[in-house]
């Protein structure tokens, strides 16, 4: 009887704590790419296109749910943004360009405190990319418009601070920050995506 109570009680608080951790969370979220590059080439002719490694930043939202040890979330990321691109070795020009990418999640969080936890995760989902390109170049003139879709693949790498340690009262927001990176590959244009940069969350728990 002693042993049945003894695992009643531990089996209530394992539960406790788990609902204590457990529910569901909105976030909104900034990301610095240190470098970024894309690859592709003009339909037209043989010539490859090279991004400059400009760093930039995208705005993205998430919705998801965090199990505790493991949260799993569904997220969007834009980008829009006008830059000098390479032409092989013999050109540059003007490339205005949109990355959407939307991605599913789930990242494991042990706790290092009771406010701290270190997340490492996963995502895959979908990348689209909306370029506009206006070149110069020793062969001519090259102006194309073009939408490309991809599989996008990425994982992160970083830190969850609780504001329950700034309030003990305040504890249903969260700053999340690390290293992310990912990489797509289109079917058009032998076009690629890649880019590894830092990203700072903040998440609400509700």
């Amino acid at each position: 009887m002693k042993s049945l109570i003894k695992i009643g009680l531990i089996t209530s608080l394992i539960s406790a704590t788990a609902m204590a951790e457990s529910g569901f969370l909105f976030g909104f979220e900034g990301n610095y790419n240190f470098k970024s590059q894309t690859d592709f080439k003009y339909s037209n002719t043989t010539s490859k296109v090279k991004f400059d490694d400009k760093k930039y930043g995208l705005i993205g939202l998430k919705l998801g749910y965090d199990f505790g040890l493991v949260r799993t979330y569904a997220g969007y990321y834009f980008i829009c943004k006008k830059i000098d691109a390479k032409i092989e070795t013999d050109g540059h020009g003007d490339l205005s360009f949109k990355h959407k990418k939307y991605i599913l999640g789930i990242d494991f969080t042990p706790s290092i405190t009771d406010n701290i936890k270190l997340v490492v995760g996963g995502y895959g989902g979908l990348e689209q990319m909306t370029y506009k390109a206006n070149g110069k170049f020793s062969g001519g003139y090259i102006s194309e418009k073009s939408n490309l879709n991809s599989a996008v693949v990425g994982g992160k790498v970083g830190s969850i601070v609780s504001s329950a340690i700034f309030n003990p009262n305040l504890n249903n927001a969260e700053l999340e920050f690390g290293i992310k990176g990912d990489y797509a590959k289109f079917s058009k244009h032998e076009a690629k995506h890649s880019s590894v940069g830092a990203y700072v969350a903040l998440n609400i728990k509700f």
